[in-house]
């Protein structure tokens, strides 16, 4: 249980960090060998473009478990008392996006692989680089109904806290 919380918690970080960090090494051996070697390498560009992409859908996932996702929050500014219910809408909103990604993005993406195009100077089948985009979009999906779960324990535990001292309507928010 424990080690499945730690995942939970660093699983897209470790991803990231990974990425990132091959990115780095990557790149550092492309400089040298072009700077001091004179002689560059064939597919350092297209690894890290691709390693880049990885990050970034991944990335979607991991500010929706922190909760900074990019949002207009203008509705909540002006009326706080509905900022739950914005929050609630908005999350179904994204989701229902998320799903019909994956629904949309597994049928492009299994298309790709009977077609068996490789990229060009690591010679990788395409699908793989495109997959990114999909498992982004399901770590999103989860994340989102994690969202959703844990608020909800969080507003009935809130509840029962305001119950015990008396208060019917929740308390302050």
């Amino acid at each position: 249980m424990k080690a499945l919380r730690w995942v939970d918690r660093h699983f897209e970080e470790i991803i990231m960090a990974t990425c990132l960090m091959i990115i780095v090494i990557v790149m550092g051996i492309q400089i040298f060998m072009r700077y001091v070697i004179g002689s560059a390498l064939s597919f350092p560009e297209e690894l890290c473009r691709y390693l880049f992409i990885w990050l970034s859908f991944i990335g979607i996932s991991y500010s929706v478990r922190c909760g900074n996702s990019l949002k207009i929050d203008i509705l909540e500014t002006l009326f706080p008392k509905i900022k739950t219910y914005v929050n609630v809408f908005g999350n179904l909103v994204f989701l229902a996006f998320v799903c019909i990604m994956i629904w949309k993005g597994s049928g492009d993406i299994g298309k790709m692989a009977l077609r068996s195009q490789l990229s060009p100077a690591l010679g990788i089948p395409m699908w793989w680089v495109y997959v990114s985009f999909l498992v982004g979009c399901c770590l999103t999906a989860i994340r989102i109904i994690q969202r959703f779960i844990l608020e909800f324990l969080e507003s009935s535990k809130r509840k029962r806290i305001d119950l015990a001292k008396g208060c019917v309507e929740g308390g302050e928010n």
